[in-house]
């Protein structure tokens, strides 16, 4: 992954296209939930995040 020093802010309910993030924040009523970072393992981070909105 290159690192051109952009940063693109995302808001979505869209679990699958979140996955593809290198960083993700579950926030609920302005609250800071999780931040979650991908370890480069797509489907993994999927799982995690998944996992995560279980919880919620």
């Amino acid at each position: 992954m290159n690192d051109i020093g952009k940063t693109i802010i995302m808001v979505t309910h869209d679990l699958q296209m979140a996955s593809y993030c290198s960083r993700l924040i579950l926030l609920k009523d302005r609250v800071i939930l999780e931040d979650l970072k991908n370890s480069g393992d797509q489907e993994a981070f999927y799982q995690e995040i998944l996992g995560k909105m279980k919880e919620l």
